[in-house]
């Protein structure tokens, strides 16, 4: 059961920061493009989650199915890439063991905006989540 949630918000919409040390994750993830469309990491008006990223990762939290090998560790640190599509639907989603962000209880969320017209966003979100 989960005593404790200690989500590491760390929004990224470029991992250029951090590539290097997750290489592997980001190769294996990596998507340019969505239906024909460009994924933008950067963009004029970054998308945002309805009441903001603390009502999001609440959500996640208290949703998110853990396995028994993370449950047994203590601690989960994953790492999730996601996308979010121009009705401010998450699209697609990728992560560094498998994890996935439980979409049914997830609002939509405003889109991101490049030069007046709502595109598709990619987000990575580092998440640790401590058991007990």
């Amino acid at each position: 059961m989960i005593r404790f949630i200690f989500v590491s918000i760390f929004l990224f919409t470029s991992y250029s920061n951090y590539a290097q040390s997750h290489t592997s994750f980001l190769d294996s993830c990596s998507i340019d493009s969505f239906n024909g469309e460009e994924v933008y990491e950067i963009v004029d008006e970054p998308a945002e989650y309805p009441g903001g990223m603390g009502v999001f990762f609440k959500t996640i939290g208290k949703y998110m199915k853990i396995s028994d090998k993370y449950k047994k560790m203590g601690y989960l640190k994953v790492y999730i890439l996601f996308i979010i599509d121009p009705k401010g639907e998450i699209v697609y989603q990728c992560s560094s063991d498998g994890t996935t962000l439980p979409l049914e209880y997830l609002e939509r969320w405003k889109p991101g905006v490049m030069k007046g017209e709502k595109v598709y966003v990619k987000m990575i979100l580092p998440i640790k989540i401590k058991l007990g």
